[in-house]
């Protein structure tokens, strides 16, 4: 990608930048500014790295997210005067570690995956055990409940996983144009609509980076979130997540199917992996999402358009699917029947991976 794909040079990129303005306001416009100028310090990706892209493409457009929660939080602050809670200041710093830890990675490509799980895991140790609202103590499945209430070590642990985990999962699962920033989007809005909490302010502002991120991401398809920005829109959900689930009268199942494709994708990966005798961590080409776009593509003459609609499509039936039934109250946020939705979208899920699969034909 050349280093002015964010100069506003025509018409169309003229427009995307009022729509981004309109949308996120001024902390918006200095976001966009600052990633414009993050492109000539590094972070462009070969045309192949993400494995559906065909074109030079930047790594860190989730500089646009994670300021834009930055400068939010400051003009509400300076601002308006509202004051921040010990947990959001904590959720900031969070996310802001797991950003700049990928970042990193992003502009230098100098961290291993495996050093990069341990800062992560170092990072989430130290805001759990300082927090006693971000640790999990159950997650509705009965055995697991009952090791969690052994003792509040254990419940540490798990979540420090957890969190470590997830954040990887987006990271993983960012390799399609609107996917991740699409689940971004539609988790950060419903967590902080329908479940009103002190991380509200937080998580509505993340939807709104992401919405601002995904002008550009879909447009150019030259854009993607990169380690920092997955990683941090994986810990401010994360710790959404966590809190809501340990503070609220709602079903951990709920939570799921919300992160459900990144979480799925990354399981089912490392499965696959260990199946075939490779290290877990390793990188291949067989994501759903990889699956889907090759579907696609040889049906469409654009790669663009079938980068798009890969992504969008994994949002829709992955992510606004049960996000739309808590909205209309379809299914309670209680309500256990988010355990059958949650195996609904496996069986989706694995139906379209044999499907899409070579590997499965390989077998056959």
């Amino acid at each position: 990608m050349q280093n002015d794909s964010l100069r506003i040079v025509s018409a169309p990129l003229a427009l995307l930048w009022l729509f981004a303005i309109a949308v996120g306001g001024i902390a918006a416009a200095l976001s966009i500014a600052v990633c414009w100028l993050m492109l000539r310090v590094g972070g462009l990706d070969a045309a192949d790295k993400h494995g559906i892209s065909d074109q030079v493409s930047s790594r860190v457009g989730g500089v646009i997210v994670v300021l834009y929660l930055f400068f939010n939080a400051f003009y509400l602050w300076f601002v308006q005067g509202q004051s921040w809670s010990s947990l959001e200041i904590a959720v900031l710093a969070f996310l802001s570690t797991y950003f700049a830890i990928g970042l990193f990675e992003d502009l230098t490509s100098r961290i291993s995956s495996i050093r990069r799980f341990l800062f992560m895991l170092s990072a989430a140790l130290v805001v759990v055990g300082a927090m006693n609202d971000l640790k999990l103590t159950r997650v509705d499945i009965i055995w697991v409940d009952w090791i969690l209430g052994l003792s509040p070590l254990i419940a540490v642990g798990f979540t420090v996983l957890c969190l470590a985990f997830l954040s990887n999962a987006f990271n993983t699962a960012d390799g399609a144009n609107g996917l991740v920033g699409g689940i971004g989007l539609i988790s950060l809005a419903t967590l902080g609509l329908l479940v009103p909490s002190s991380l509200s302010s937080l998580q509505l502002a993340g939807a709104v980076g992401c919405l601002v991120f995904l002008t550009f991401n879909l447009y150019t398809g030259r854009f993607f979130l990169g380690d920092g920005g997955a990683y941090a829109i994986g810990a401010l959900v994360g710790c959404s997540a966590v809190y809501l689930v340990g503070t609220r009268d709602i079903s951990s199942w709920f939570i799921l199917t919300l992160i459900f494709y990144p979480s799925a994708d990354l399981l089912w990966g490392m499965a696959r992996r260990f199946a075939t005798g490779r290290s877990v961590l390793s990188a291949d080409e067989y994501h759903l999402h990889n699956l889907i776009y090759g579907s696609l593509r040889s049906r469409c003459s654009s790669s663009v358009v079938a980068n798009n609609a890969t992504g969008l499509s994994i949002v829709t039936i992955f992510c606004l699917f049960p996000s739309l039934l808590a909205w209309l109250g379809l299914i309670p946020l209680d309500d256990s029947r988010w355990l059958h939705v949650a195996l609904l979208m496996w069986l989706l899920y694995a139906g379209l991976w044999f499907k899409l699969s070579p590997l499965t034909k390989k077998l056959a």
